[in-house]
């Protein structure tokens, strides 16, 4: 234990001294990507971790922040109005799924019966906020047996009872998105914006979008900046879109990605995408994750300093309770990335991890919780003239 605690401090020691060296040249312009895990129903605590996440924002040294899983406005507000003295511009879009077709219900009660039961008798006192979670972790079976449209309906009523997603789904074709079709992403800028627009991907569940932005900066001129949130690969969630699995899915949209980079920096101006990428690569420091679709990124001529640096720690870990722990069976990975592309050759880079510090939340039930502002960490790269 001892050894694990020492190899820790050093490798956080050597990823803050990789910044000293050139995170306080003046020069250098910074980005950071963070999943807020904002996930009302599936990622726990959600509102009451929310404050502190606002708080942590407004704290950040970065010139641009790309925010995901900021689900619905009231976060969005909150977060705008939590952090305007630090960043006072800002950009998102509101995207919202279409209502599913027919007069059939999305589900029929033959089918929601036995999760019904699962929950009542596994998740009896679980806060709607967090049912999500206690549903997938306890009520696998049950849930994986619901049709496509019925799942569909259900994500989508995530937050709620399970009788008022039952209500809701077994009286009515429902939704086939989830948190009505919103995207999450946030773009935070100390910078003012010189033009915004955003693309959306073909995707199943989960509404993904990108947004562009440039920025006209003393360093490397005009800048395009590219905010994102790729497909997540539910294991516990059957995928019924038109790709075939959840990593297809992922694989088109890294494609779409690296066009749209290429179309709007012309292939010559410095350009930036942020992110959670669902995907990374095998570092001396962490796991794989869909390694094959993180590849995609390299093979497009993606650089990620984040990842280079190869003692950088994991931003999907096994210790943050909020993933589930070891005990999930999660490993260590790096999903989360700031990535560049059309830089100079003599950019120089500086990264670390932000955003992961340990908070005390109350919960009127539960007391104290020791958690993590979310299930993902942050992180921040210096780009160097």
């Amino acid at each position: 234990m001892k050894k694990l605690i020492f190899v820790t401090m050093l490798v956080s020691l050597l990823a803050g001294m990789m910044v000293a060296c050139s995170g306080d040249d003046e020069q250098g312009i910074s980005f950071t990507s963070y999943n807020a895990g904002l996930a009302i129903g599936f990622v726990d605590y959600a509102s009451l971790r929310q404050p502190e996440i606002v708080s942590a924002l407004a704290a950040e040294k970065s010139d641009v922040i790309c925010l995901q899983e900021v689900w619905n406005q009231d976060q969005i507000d909150a977060i705008l109005d939590g952090t305007k003295d630090a960043y006072p511009h800002s950009y998102y879009e509101i995207t919202e799924g279409e209502v599913a077709e027919g007069d059939e219900p999305a589900c029929t009660t033959d089918e929601t019966d036995p999760l019904v039961v699962c929950v009542e008798d596994k998740c009896p006192d679980v806060d709607p906020e967090n049912l999500g979670t206690c549903a997938l972790e306890n009520c696998l079976a049950e849930f994986s047996a619901l049709s496509s449209a019925c799942v569909g309906c259900a994500t989508g009523e995530l937050g709620k009872s399970i009788d008022e997603i039952v209500e809701a789904c077994t009286t009515a074709a429902g939704g086939s998105w989830a948190y009505d079709g919103h995207n999450g992403l946030l773009m935070l800028s100390k910078i003012p914006f010189k033009a915004k627009e955003f693309m959306t991907f073909n995707s199943y569940l989960n509404v993904r979008s990108v947004l562009h932005t440039t920025l006209e900066t003393e360093q490397f001129g005009t800048m395009e900046v590219f905010c994102t949130h790729l497909t997540a690969t539910l294991s516990d969630v059957g995928y019924a879109g038109e790709y075939g699995s959840w990593d297809a899915e992922r694989s088109y949209q890294i494609d779409e990605l690296i066009k749209y980079v290429d179309d709007e920096s012309e292939k010559t101006r410095a350009s930036v995408v942020m992110g959670d990428m669902n995907c990374g690569p095998e570092t001396s420091n962490v796991n794989a994750e869909f390694a094959e679709n993180y590849q995609q990124f390299v093979d497009g001529g993606m650089k990620a300093p984040y990842v280079d640096y190869a003692l950088s720690p994991c931003t999907w870990c096994d210790e943050n309770t909020l993933t589930g722990g070891a005990d999930s069976g999660g490993e260590d990975a790096i999903i989360d990335h700031v990535m560049f592309k059309y830089m100079p050759e003599d950019t120089s880079y500086a990264s670390q991890r932000v955003l992961d510090a340990a908070i005390t939340i109350t919960d009127d039930d539960e007391g104290d919780i020791e958690t993590r502002l979310s299930d993902h960490y942050g992180v921040e790269v210096i780009a160097i003239p």
